[in-house]
């Protein structure tokens, strides 16, 4: 099957604003608690606050409860302030867990973080290799987030670019449902005769129309099979 994206930002988001609220007071209290400081101030969008907070020393990688700044600005869409944070220091390559910072921002379609993040180096297949992570046009169309999907392919994405399963992103498409995103891949030329490879997780020669078959999504597997997909 295509790379299982585990969270969405929706969730990290509301986790993180949680946090916060808990924090909030103690951090108060206490002489510039910067971990805690910074994530509040990432997530309110205080540009201005976050530099203040860098010019008075705290750490770029520091935030609350192991939520990088990075990437609580890219959960959160703010490219500002990531190039802020990248420009003091901050690693672009930040993960949480198992999930990228680069993936959060293509999952929330924040097309300015992802430009960001890529402009410091982050490779459009991130991850891919070592922990699983779909390739970044692969977990677009899986979160239907169509602006990125032309952002990437602008910047020269390889619209078949696979995963460990050899699915391209067509495949994530149709298995999540995501009838725009299948329609912006097929008409920028997606190629719909792929099929994946045998593996721990990956069902040989699975293709666009037997993912979507295998979810019940009956009317995307029809308007693959009209544009041309193989079964």
């Amino acid at each position: 099957m295509p790379a299982v994206f585990p969270f969405s930002s929706t969730v990290l988001s509301g986790a993180l604003a949680a946090l916060i609220c808990v924090c909030a007071g103690a951090a108060a209290a206490q002489d510039k608690n910067y971990p805690s400081l910074m994530t509040k101030a990432i997530r309110d969008g205080d540009l201005a606050a976050v530099e203040g907070l860098l010019a008075e020393g705290a750490d770029p990688e520091e935030g609350l409860f192991g939520f990088a700044p990075i990437y609580t600005a890219s959960v959160e869409g703010h490219a500002e302030i990531a190039q802020v944070l990248i420009d003091a220091g901050a690693d672009p390559f930040q993960f949480k867990g198992v999930v990228s910072a680069i993936h959060m921002a293509v999952n929330g379609d924040h097309v300015d973080v992802v430009k960001v993040l890529l402009d410091a180096g982050v490779p459009m297949d991130f991850a891919t290799k070592e922990r699983w992570e779909p390739p970044l046009l692969m977990q677009a169309a899986r979160s239907n987030a169509l602006d990125t999907i032309n952002y990437l392919l602008d910047r020269g994405a390889d619209i078949d670019m696979r995963d460990k399963c050899q699915d391209p992103a067509i495949a994530a498409a149709a298995y999540w449902n995501n009838r725009e995103a299948a329609e912006l891949l097929i008409a920028r030329g997606a190629d719909l005769t792929t099929r994946s490879v045998a593996g721990v997780v990956c069902s040989q020669g699975a293709t666009a129309v037997s993912y979507a078959l295998r979810q019940g999504h009956t009317e995307m597997a029809e308007f693959l099979r009209q544009a041309g997909a193989v079964e």
